[in-house]
């Protein structure tokens, strides 16, 4: 059974233009079954007919319209075609080829001389101490790659302990550890005053929400003339209601009453 091959396909449809459907159909069918069967097929009539979702009679026409145009031929009761004959030709020739494996250059190389004595002087240049040893680990390139990853990898966690260490380092260099409470309070770096607009998308965020705050900041931002002050205290007044986002939703679209005194966080 052949399942797989090199398919000709220009040579295959050589001829078929002026094929109607139904010839066309058997013909495809019923070559596919020789390749199928490798070699001419019987030419059952209800089977084939079946696979080609056609009644006999119409089956019948169609096979005799290819018999006529010489797409098909009937050799001792049984259909062929010339050029499926030539693909499994092929396939067999590749089988015949495969089946011998290297014995064709074997042969050749015991005809010129190079023998085992030849084979064995070539293994041992280069390395003559170290026996030829296909199953060892070492020597497998897969096992050199898996070990360099390995080795990449063991960098690599250094490096995340090194940083680590860094990390866990009080600013004064001494471990946290060893800092009382006092001490630690002390070498704690006082943050820098942010700026007042990015200060004010970071509340937008607290009281909206990370997805939503954004956005909506920027808006109510927009319809306050930018004025970062004026959209604080918006924020801010939301912030007391019970739904803010409703709430500021009303100020974007300009329908909420709202105290317009800039309110700022203690």
């Amino acid at each position: 059974m052949v399942e797989w091959f090199k398919h000709d396909i220009p040579r295959w449809m050589d001829g078929t233009e002026g094929l109607d459907d139904g010839p066309y159909r058997v013909y495809h069918v019923v070559c596919q079954l020789i390749y199928l069967h490798e070699g001419p097929i019987g030419v059952h009539e209800q089977g084939i007919a079946g696979r080609c979702n056609q009644h006999v009679l119409t089956f019948r026409r169609n096979l005799k319209a290819l018999l006529d145009s010489g797409k098909l031929r009937i050799i001792d009761g049984r259909l062929t075609n010339d050029r499926a004959e030539t693909e499994l030709q092929r396939v067999a020739d590749l089988r015949s080829t495969s089946a011998r494996g290297g014995r064709g250059s074997r042969g050749v190389r015991k005809r010129s001389g190079r023998g085992q004595s030849e084979v064995e002087q070539r293994s041992a240049v280069g390395q003559p101490d170290n026996a030829l040893n296909s199953n060892s680990l070492a020597s497998s390139p897969l096992f050199e790659h898996q070990h360099h990853r390995e080795e990449s990898r063991g960098e690599e966690r250094r490096e995340e302990k090194k940083e680590k260490k860094k990390e866990d380092a009080a600013p004064n260099g001494a471990r946290r550890g060893e800092l009382d409470l006092g001490q630690a309070e002390t070498a704690r770096a006082k943050p820098a005053t942010a700026d007042p607009e990015t200060d004010l998308f970071r509340r937008g965020k607290e009281i909206f929400g990370e997805r939503a705050g954004g956005s909506l900041t920027a808006q109510v931002l927009k319809a306050k003339g930018r004025n970062v002050a004026l959209a604080r205290a918006a924020i801010e007044q939301a912030s007391t209601k019970q739904n803010p986002r409703e709430y500021i939703g009303a100020i974007i679209r300009g329908n909420a009453i709202e105290d317009q005194t800039p309110r700022v966080r203690v």
